[in-house]
């Protein structure tokens, strides 16, 4: 979701915008997930929404490894502004929002960790995990951009190697905070912008289509059983992986080959781009507010809740993007 110079391919643009909408609806369904009958056809829909979104953040960290080679393939990377830039970009954010967060759940009295666990892990929203891992790739991209131009198919494998290894055995505490879990997905988004892999993978887009949607039928029904009908999922972290893998696949093929050739998504999509970060950072503290300082005050129901908090969520985003266009006009006038 961090900005660079380089211009950024249309593409890549939609695709980021797309994943930061789809992360919302994530958070959004986690309440009602846990508040309806299980078993029952409105959970099992928003089970299917909640967990067929999973591939987000490995994709947002697929992009950035995507981005950061694009950026630096045809120039030195000076170790120095690099760092400067992210942390005044991605970590002072973070920081800011933490604090933010941290006195919002404290006058709620939901803190539960100390303030530098809190900040340093992420601790106090579920969703700041993802910032936690991207800085630590950030911090190791220099070493990993210098591996990747003397050999980028070893490095490739190591790092599938890598987060298999994590996912199987380190699925404890954590985990999901430690850069071995999505480090595949960085240096495949380096590989993937090296080599035009969307070139190799076009002639076989059918079949690889319809191997997603065999993926997620099998997995969506394998993971809610597991959860909720006591069966077994060893597979689960294979499985996943490679679901991960064939939804990012199917999201830029959508991007590149329908949704990009829309002027109207196109553009939709760069005014999103503009605030993704800050949506990230901040769109769950707009849940909480709307869940239990707003909507608690009226009896609705769960779902009742969940398309009101959904549509004021989304509608707010837009209001966004609105005066980002037209104050963007006026001033070109």
């Amino acid at each position: 979701m961090a900005k660079d110079n380089t211009k950024i391919l249309p593409q890549i643009t939609v695709m980021n915008a797309f994943l930061c909408l789809f992360v919302i609806m994530i958070h959004l369904t986690f309440a009602p997930l846990s508040e309806l009958t299980v078993k029952s056809v409105p959970h099992i829909i928003i089970f299917v929404i909640n967990k067929s979104l999973c591939f987000c953040v490995p994709a947002f960290i697929f992009l950035s490894g995507f981005k950061l080679f694009e950026s630096y393939k045809d120039r030195p990377l000076a170790v120095k502004p690099f760092f400067k830039r992210r942390f005044k970009k991605i970590v002072i954010p973070y920081f800011i929002a933490v604090l933010i967060y941290i006195i919002y759940f404290g006058a709620k009295g939901w803190l539960e960790d100390g303030f530098f666990k809190t900040l340093f892990l992420g601790t106090v929203s579920a969703h700041f995990y993802y910032i936690v891992v991207l800085v630590q790739l950030y911090a190791m991209f220099p070493l990993v951009f210098r591996l990747f131009s003397r050999h980028s198919r070893t490095l490739l494998l190591v790092s599938a190697g890598i987060t298999l290894f994590c996912v199987i055995f380190l699925n404890f505490g954590y985990w999901d905070r430690f850069f071995g879990t999505y480090i595949f997905y960085f240096v495949l988004g380096m590989f993937w912008a090296k080599y035009d892999l969307y070139r190799t993978l076009r002639k076989s887009l059918r079949k690889i289509s319809v191997i997603y949607i065999v993926f997620c039928l099998i997995h969506m029904s394998k993971l809610y059983m597991s959860e909720f009908g006591g069966w077994g999922y060893r597979a689960f972290p294979v499985i996943n992986m490679l679901y991960v893998l064939f939804a990012i696949i199917i999201l830029y093929t959508a991007s590149t080959e329908h949704l990009c050739r829309n002027h109207f998504i196109t553009a939709l999509s760069s005014l999103v781009g503009r605030y993704s970060y800050s949506i990230y950072l901040y769109h769950c503290l707009g849940i909480y507010i709307l869940r239990y300082d707003i909507l608690s005050k009226f009896s609705l129901s769960v779902k009742g809740s969940f398309f009101v908090t959904t549509f004021a969520i989304y509608s707010l985003i837009a209001v966004l993007c609105a005066y980002s266009y037209f104050s963007k006009g006026r001033q070109k006038l």
